[in-house]
């Protein structure tokens, strides 16, 4: 389960970027989950809880934003939220595609209790 060594590097991140001589806890930290990121929300969920129970983090909430899959067709343009396992533009049929979003996992801000 890879998610809990995801959980530590972003519990990681979390302690690099608190302010020095701050010593408020945090209260949550949001997170962008894309659904093509490979990484299961419950499973991270419950690895956020097993590598922060014993450190400064406790506390925090770990929120997930989930992030859905959607790419633009090269050749038309059109954009969309493509199967699961074929992808093809629904307008025009053509394969050629880019990914706008749904790989993200991304911290976005830390909450610090007031």
């Amino acid at each position: 389960m890879h998610e809990i060594s995801i959980a530590q590097q972003i519990l990681d991140l979390v302690i690099r970027h608190l302010p020095s001589g701050d010593e408020r806890p945090v209260k949550a930290v949001r997170l962008k989950l894309g659904a093509r990121a490979g990484v299961s929300a419950d499973s991270l969920e419950w690895g956020w809880k097993v590598v922060t129970e014993l450190s400064v983090v406790r506390s925090a909430a770990l929120i997930i934003e989930p992030v859905p899959s959607r790419v633009r067709c090269t050749t038309c343009g059109t954009v969309f939220e493509p199967g699961r396992y074929l992808i093809v533009c629904p307008r025009c049929r053509d394969p050629k595609i880019e990914i706008i979003s749904g790989d993200e996992l991304q911290v976005m801000d830390i909450e610090l209790i007031d």
